[in-house]
């Protein structure tokens, strides 16, 4: 396990684009097309090098030197707001093309779901097709939550049932259903914060 960095980029966004081209989110973003796996890889790629790597977290976790699987993280610090939004927009609007609005709704559906206090946010944990079935999606989440203080919690959207059981044994609740479009959902679930034993006076 070790963080990210900038040469990683390219080698991140397409695992990411590999583990998820047939996710109902990249569904949203951007539709039934044959090149989904390619067109996820570069926008992931984008997201790493403006969001997750300055303003958040982004795990690493290799097998004999070969990448496994990653996390993508936001910290409870990270900037937003319109005028960040604004910043980033351009990128966005050029690897959607005409399914910027949709995405973009679907981003803020999710965005009101989010809990009104500071949190982690995993936005994305992917494992290589090649390395799935060993363990590599709990070992990553072990690498993160161990990094956690003990006001540190957690939020993220799992959106297929086995994620979701994945997080349960992690300490993450169901939340309730999330929106996204044309039907499909995701499941909000929240790990709140792990304060550790109090000392006796």
């Amino acid at each position: 396990m070790r963080p990210a960095q900038d040469e990683d980029i390219d080698a991140v966004g397409t695992l990411l684009g590999q583990a998820f081209a047939g996710d109902s989110y990249t569904r949203v973003l951007f539709g039934n097309v044959d090149d989904a796996a390619d067109r996820a890889s570069d926008f992931f790629s984008h997201e790493i090098r403006t969001q997750y790597l300055p303003f958040g977290a982004v795990d690493i976790a290799e097998i004999n030197g070969q990448l496994a699987g990653v996390a993508l993280w936001t910290r409870p610090d990270h900037p937003s707001g319109i005028l960040h939004e604004l910043r980033t927009l351009p990128g966005y609007l050029r690897r959607l093309g005409c399914r910027a609005p949709r995405a973009m709704i679907s981003g803020w559906q999710s965005a009101k779901h989010h809990p009104p206090f500071p949190h982690w946010y995993l936005y994305l944990l992917g494992v290589s097709p090649d390395f799935q079935g060993r363990g590599i999606g709990g070992a990553l989440l072990d690498y993160r939550l161990a990094c956690f203080g003990p006001n540190d919690a957690a939020y993220l959207e799992a959106t297929t049932p086995g994620s979701a059981r994945l997080y349960a044994r992690y300490g993450f609740v169901s939340l309730g259903e999330v929106p996204l479009t044309q039907g499909r959902t995701m499941l909000g679930m929240w790990r709140p914060a792990q304060p550790g034993p109090q000392p006796k006076d």
